[in-house]
């Protein structure tokens, strides 16, 4: 079978689709955070984050009040310009060629679960071997990640298949990198190693919330066929 780059759908698809494409990772990385907030298990907010990226930025004559939700802005817009960049190169693969491909031979179940167990088992060298992890027991976050990206996965593939577009996998994934990474992940405070049973992509709690969202949009799966 011939296939060329320009069947990646490289078109940007509706507008309303990219827009949520970006907000659906800042919602559920919200919701995951508060309930670690809340609950005590980890803090709001890491004084020494905020103060060394105050001065990393020129702003440490800000009061942390003024900071926060000022950086929170800054960085979810200029921020996400880099964090499409990196995203793009995994989204070609994944969302551009893999999920098309499965979704023409299989269910739309199917096809999240299989892309989604590739996308971590991608990982998982990195993470075993490398920096990639976040503190707690190796099985541990090896669970919890892959919990999250195969529930990720069915939101990508939603997404994907809804569009007709790669740019909506691109805008997720960077998205989802962008706001964990940067800001809420960094933003909180550990007050123990207990804590990191909770947060990141390595805990349990974000692990939780995107599998709802997951079982949300596998309700409507209809829509996509």
């Amino acid at each position: 079978m011939n296939y060329r780059v320009s069947d990646l759908a490289w078109q940007w698809g509706k507008p309303k689709y990219l827009a949520w494409a970006y907000l659906t990772p800042l919602l559920y990385s919200l919701i995951a955070y508060l309930i670690i907030w809340l609950t005590g298990w980890g803090g709001f907010y890491n004084k020494e984050f905020v103060t060394e990226a105050a001065k990393s930025l020129g702003w440490a004559g800000l009061s942390p009040g003024v900071f926060i939700p000022l950086f929170f802005v800054v960085n979810g817009i200029i921020g996400l310009f880099g964090s499409m960049s990196t995203a793009l190169g995994e989204e070609i693969g994944w969302r551009g060629f893999l999920v098309p491909h499965l979704s023409n031979i299989t269910s739309f179940t199917n096809t999240s679960l299989i892309s989604g167990m590739i996308w971590a088992f991608w990982h998982y060298p990195l993470i075993i071997w490398g920096h990639y992890n976040g503190g707690a027991p190796i099985w541990y976050g090896l669970t919890c990640f892959t919990i999250a990206v195969v529930s990720a996965s069915f939101i990508y593939t939603w997404f994907r298949l809804k569009s007709a577009s790669l740019w909506t996998g691109v805008m997720l994934h960077a998205s989802h990198n962008l706001f964990i990474q940067t800001f809420f992940t960094p933003i909180t405070i550990v007050y123990s190693p207990r804590t990191n049973y909770f947060i990141d992509e390595f805990g349990a709690v974000l692990a939780a919330v995107t599998f709802c969202a997951a079982i949300y949009l596998w309700s409507r799966r209809q829509e996509v066929f």
